[in-house]
């Protein structure tokens, strides 16, 4: 679903309308409005305008992807050394070394 609230628009012409996290896309809002009625009685009775619409446009939002890895190593030879790869620096600097359950965890 494109809108978490759905487009309105009130008596004083304001458009409401709330798109929904992480969405994009467009919609086309169709639009007529409506009153009462004429006044006079001797004109023809027209209470609604002509059909109107517009389109409302999401744009993706431009975010960097991420991730988190978890902290967990293992050497994978008995005779190297290991250390824990910086959170920054995701890559192990020893070869021998590796990331258990590396499995990205989306933000």
């Amino acid at each position: 679903e494109l809108f978490t609230v759905l487009p309105s628009i009130d008596a004083w012409g304001t458009l409401r309308f709330a798109a929904a996290p992480s969405q994009s896309g467009s919609a086309r809002v169709y639009v007529r409005a409506e009153d009462d009625g004429g006044t006079d009685p001797s004109s023809p009775i027209t209470n609604s305008s002509s059909l109107h619409d517009f389109a409302i446009v999401v744009q993706p939002a431009d975010r960097a992807p991420s991730f988190a890895l978890r902290r967990n190593v293992s050497c994978l030879a008995d005779d190297e050394v290991c250390g824990c790869p910086a959170l920054t620096q995701p890559q192990n600097s020893i070869p021998a070394c590796g990331v258990l359950d590396a499995a990205p965890e989306l933000d």
